[in-house]
């Protein structure tokens, strides 16, 4: 069951910034939007092959407020051969989500840090460098000084050391 959680504080209004940040846990299931709202913003992007969910929230909130029932509960079941669980898909479309709200990002520095280190480390661990070393290079941009970026994009740049640093730093978690 999908319920807000208690941590949330705003359950009403103008969620733009708060779906920019990813702190979110909606499901189209658990949203009722009127028709003339969903065609007013263009539907879903059908470029996206998962997440489409996520992109719509953003593009709708630019635009809507929401409206808190606390009444309403979703159960989700989830399928092991779904495609949101795919991670190559998930980190093709949180990248092209990024690159679409780019600009949005930008306004919150740390945030455009955050997040285009994100894709880039998670593409950097599927062991595409060129990807990897591009959003690495966005984070580094908007945030000179984070050494963990710097030394991300630096370990992307050399093929198979990222995947093995990340191997070997997760043997020595406890």
């Amino acid at each position: 069951v999908i319920t807000p959680s208690p941590m949330v504080k705003k359950k009403e209004g103008m969620f733009f910034e708060t779906f920019l940040r990813g702190d979110f846990s909606l499901t189209t299931q658990a949203v009722l939007v009127k028709k003339d709202c969903l065609v007013a913003v263009g539907g879903f992007d059908e470029h996206l092959r998962v997440l489409n969910d996520m992109e719509f929230f953003l593009r709708f909130s630019k635009q809507y407020e929401f409206l808190y029932n606390p009444h309403l509960a979703v159960t989700v079941m989830l399928n092991p051969s779904s495609k949101s669980l795919k991670r190559k898909e998930r980190i093709e479309s949180r990248a092209y989500i990024f690159r679409k709200y780019e600009n949005d990002y930008k306004r919150y520095p740390k945030l455009y840090a955050r997040t285009a280190y994100s894709i880039g480390h998670a593409y950097a661990l599927m062991g595409n460098a060129a990807n990897a070393q591009l959003f690495l290079r966005k984070a580094r941009q908007y945030a000179p000084y984070n050494v963990g970026y710097l030394a991300s994009f630096l370990f992307a740049s050399i093929p198979g050391m990222y995947r093995a640093l990340g191997r070997i730093r997760g043997r020595m978690r406890i």
